[in-house]
């Protein structure tokens, strides 16, 4: 069978993640098959808007499923709506993305006998690194979704190596790199737009010349490292005195408030900026001299290979996914989970060494060219889909 022939239907739990991980191999699928649908609640992020709006307007055929935001008493329902909603029509494939989507999209599928389904992952949930019944039931949880699936996509190498160690798992993975397969942008997101949108992008945050830009892009949850980036700025603040620092903050969350409110107990109100969610992120990632991104768990983590593909020096914590972007000392910098002093020892290496900075940035901006652009994931990705499509 060829994708001309074949019928696809993607479940996801978020319209933005279909927006912003997902669009170019939706569009690309939307013109290859005979038929694309897209099962998403009509439900927006906390502080994000227009994202299921903007599937609409892409000319994608949506029908609204309701899907919760994670398990629940609701979620057999959710199961059940979605699978009588598969059985009245054909479909040859499935592509469920992230926990949630899979854990209603599998399972219906599975219920209906759609032959092939895909588990597209954003990095797995389960760390075999923790302790703790949480984890031991994602671990259980993810070892369902294998399971139920014919491939699973991961985003980085530990994930897959992790997958086909599982019991159902053996010759299942696939890694297809960030954001689904789709890699990044390389005409939005490279030095030389860094180089001409630097000036006016600091002019419109009212920075002075002078002060020290260090970024932060993505959810405000405590999940992200965000109680660590306000003590190492705390830190900073104390060693650095002379220097002006500013943490300029993109994106929003549900633990966005407490955030704030942190950093007005350590009364670091000056020496920070929350920008919310902006759609041109490149244009505010080009007013940086470093970037931070302290999280606890990542797949492959978007925000961090954007910033490297425009050159900034960025500093992450030695996880997985992180660990394949930066190797640390030569495209940027490696810490502990969990660590504020080490991060703020890393940035205030970087504030006082511009030179070590610019050569890791280059270097790590060469590593997401030539790994991760677009023009080399969505070709490839596309292939590997119609290949299982041809063994139906």
């Amino acid at each position: 069978m060829k994708p001309s022939e074949a019928s696809i239907v993607h479940v996801c739990a978020w319209p933005y993640a279909l927006w912003h991980f997902r669009l170019p191999l939706l569009r690309l699928q939307n013109r290859l098959f005979k038929r694309m649908v897209i099962c998403v609640p009509e439900r927006e992020y906390v502080g994000q808007s227009g994202h299921f709006d903007g599937l609409k307007r892409e000319g994608f055929t949506i029908r609204v499923t309701e899907i919760g935001r994670k398990p629940s008493f609701s979620t057999p329902a959710d199961i059940l709506h979605l699978a009588r909603y598969l059985a009245q029509d054909h479909f040859d494939l499935v592509m469920a993305h992230q926990p949630m989507g899979a854990i209603v999209g599998l399972t219906a599928a599975t219920l209906v006998g759609i032959p092939l389904r895909i588990y597209s992952t954003g990095g797995l949930r389960y760390m075999p690194d923790v302790n703790g019944v949480k984890n031991r039931l994602l671990q259980l949880g993810e070892a369902g979704l294998i399971a139920m699936a014919n491939a699973v996509f991961s985003v980085n190498q530990a994930d897959a190596d992790y997958i086909e160690a599982c019991p159902f798992g053996k010759g299942k993975a696939h890694v297809v790199g960030p954001r689904g397969g789709c890699g990044y942008a390389p005409e939005r997101f490279n030095n030389e737009l860094r180089t001409f949108s630097r000036e006016k992008a600091r002019s419109e945050l009212g920075v002075a010349r002078e002060s020290y830009l260090i970024g932060f892009v993505g959810r405000c949850i405590w999940e992200k490292g965000i109680g660590e980036l306000v003590e190492a700025a705390s830190i900073l603040r104390d060693a650095l005195p002379a220097r002006h620092l500013v943490f300029v903050i993109l994106g929003s969350g549900n633990d966005m408030e407490d955030f704030k409110a942190l950093v007005h107990r350590h009364a670091l109100d000056d020496s920070f900026m929350f920008l919310g969610f902006r759609l041109n992120i490149e244009y505010w990632l080009a007013a940086l001299d470093a970037f931070a991104l302290p999280s606890y768990r990542e797949g492959l983590p978007t925000s961090l290979l954007e910033a490297l593909a425009m050159g900034i020096p960025c500093v992450a914590t030695d996880i997985r996914g992180c660990r394949e972007l930066v190797i640390d000392g030569d495209t940027g910098l490696l810490i502990p989970v969990k660590d504020a002093k080490a991060l703020a020892s890393a940035l205030h290496r970087l504030a006082d060494d511009p030179a070590a900075g610019k050569r890791l940035g280059a270097a790590g901006s060469e590593l997401a060219f030539s790994r991760h652009a677009s023009d080399t994931h969505l070709p490839r990705t596309m292939k590997l889909i119609e290949e299982l499509i041809a063994r139906l």
